[in-house]
């Protein structure tokens, strides 16, 4: 039992005196927390103030490596080596596209639901009654564009709408397909 309480209490102390050189406790502190571990038990007091010594040195003078990165232009990825690179194409203004909304929301009708006062125009999965606004999702050229709209009146085949961007409410009307 007193042997593995010796070499616990050793064992605590070396704990101790590596802390006190890791936080940067200078010289004299090693050399005093050696000599006080000598005190203590059958430890070489200067063996412990030189390797300190060594290790506060190491710390002071040791400074971080930099990563360098480099991109060269042969390279290829090892997980995919088949795969092509990517070419950067000239971003193209949405603006500049001009769409054709009319279209676009004749496409995209689905049909009318229901009879009588109680109708329900179903454009692009998107639900419209009378005196509702909405926006409608439409894709053109790879591209979505939010229409917001109103639905004015729905009949039994067709659907009045205010677009907004139009002055005049455009009537979509359901195609045979």
């Amino acid at each position: 039992m007193r042997l593995s309480f010796t070499l616990l209490s050793r064992g605590r102390l070396l704990l101790i005196i590596a802390a006190l050189v890791l936080a940067g406790a200078g010289c004299s502190e090693a050399k005093k927390a050696a000599a006080a571990a000598s005190a203590a038990g059958n430890i070489n007091p200067e063996r412990i103030a030189s390797a300190a010594a060594v290790s506060a040195a190491n710390l002071t003078t040791a400074r971080p490596r930099r990563s360098v990165f480099t991109v060269d232009d042969n390279i290829r990825d090892p997980f995919f080596p088949k795969a092509k690179k990517v070419t950067l194409v000239a971003a193209v203004e949405r603006s500049a596209i001009a769409i054709d909304i009319p279209t676009l929301l004749q496409t995209e009708f689905q049909g009318v639901i229901g009879s009588g006062e109680e109708r329900i125009a179903v454009i692009n999965n998107v639900m419209l009654v009378p005196g509702r606004h909405a926006i409608i999702p439409l894709r053109s050229d790879g591209q979505e564009h939010n229409i917001n709209v109103r639905c004015r009146e729905i009949s039994r085949n067709s659907v009045v709408l205010e677009v907004q961007g139009y002055t005049q409410p455009l009537t979509i009307t359901r195609t045979q397909r």
